[in-house]
């Protein structure tokens, strides 16, 4: 049984996007908008209430998340404008950190995670040096869970959260930085925790969301970005973790080692991105969208989300009336 004491709540979630500065002399314009996915969560209903004609919902990098890809002549991208609506379902993930059920990684799980124990991604690439720090921090020990812990433990005892503004953010996500500056954003911390996961042979990887804090319920808003990390240990599973929530939340070092809060979806997993065959390589997606003109990435988008909280009679009610 569920257990009762955890919070699950259900989103009524809406989100658009909207292009904007396409030079007149623009040929193409191609927008990727990712949609919620199903890492930690459940999506209940979904919908695209407005795009351009010919738009599709496809997997661009074949991990499993969707996104509405939309491709117009630059003439028509004044208007660009696509809006979504979905109804996701989040539940509180309370650690489950039990060392005595962690099991080994076999080489049937470095077949099947072989695209989450990757060593050259940029930014996060397992060099001699990183693979050295690994070894460092978890000397002899072997079981998987306790490895993570001293990983994560480690990043959060050398780095901040460039919100305690003892560290600068980088604008790449980079472990290098992470280290050489004391820590960085929450991709800079993760990216850094990924890599000495990945170089003790733990398959690792980054997911990329928006936080929906209480007291922008209702309200039109840039939410920003999070990113968080998940790691695999066998006979547990995939196990969340939020090393910057570790690092800025009081208490919050235990609660956000193999547990997260229901504050927040997922929308991309996944670094060094290949949107299709015919499509650019991104390195990383922060606001849930890509865009470029002519091949050349744009930045010159708005996004806005809004979102209600349903308790479980409306949410009943809104699945009633799709």
């Amino acid at each position: 049984m569920p257990d009762a004491n955890l919070a699950e709540l259900t989103y009524q979630f809406r989100q658009s996007i909207e292009v904007r500065d396409v030079p007149a002399s623009a040929t193409t314009v191609r927008v990727w908008l990712w949609l919620p996915n199903d890492e930690g969560q459940s999506v209940l209903d979904l919908r695209v209430d407005g795009a351009p004609a010919g738009f599709r919902v496809i997997d661009p990098t074949g991990s499993g998340d969707r996104a509405v890809v939309v491709e117009v002549p630059g003439g028509r991208a004044g208007d660009l404008r696509i809006s979504t609506a979905a109804l996701v379902r989040r539940s509180e993930v309370r650690s489950v950190a039990d060392p005595s059920l962690a099991g080994p990684i076999t080489e049937v799980h470095r077949k099947a995670f072989a695209e989450d124990l990757r060593g050259d991604v940029p930014y996060m690439q397992v060099t001699a040096d990183i693979r050295a720090l690994a070894d460092r921090i978890c000397g002899t020990e072997s079981n998987v869970l306790l490895q993570a812990r001293a990983l994560y433990d480690h990043v959060i005892d050398t780095t901040d959260h460039y919100s305690r503004k003892t560290a600068p953010a980088s604008s790449s996500g980079c472990h290098e930085h992470c280290r050489a500056h004391g820590g960085g954003s929450c991709t800079d911390m993760h990216s850094l925790f990924i890599a000495l996961c990945r170089a003790r042979g733990i398959p690792a990887r980054i997911c990329f969301g928006s936080r929906l804090q209480p007291k922008n319920e209702g309200a039109e808003h840039d939410p920003g970005y999070r990113c968080w990390a998940t790691f695999f240990c066998p006979g547990l599973g995939w196990l969340p973790c939020d090393v910057a929530a570790g690092d800025t939340v009081e208490g919050g070092r235990d609660t956000y080692f193999a547990g997260l809060d229901a504050n927040r979806l997922c929308f991309v997993r996944g670094r060094d991105l290949q949107l299709g065959k015919d499509g650019p390589r991104v390195n990383i997606v922060t606001r849930a969208a890509w865009v470029e003109v002519d091949g050349v990435p744009h930045d010159a988008f708005a996004r806005t989300v809004s979102f209600r909280t349903l308790d479980r009679s409306t949410t009943a009610r809104a699945q009633a009336a799709r």
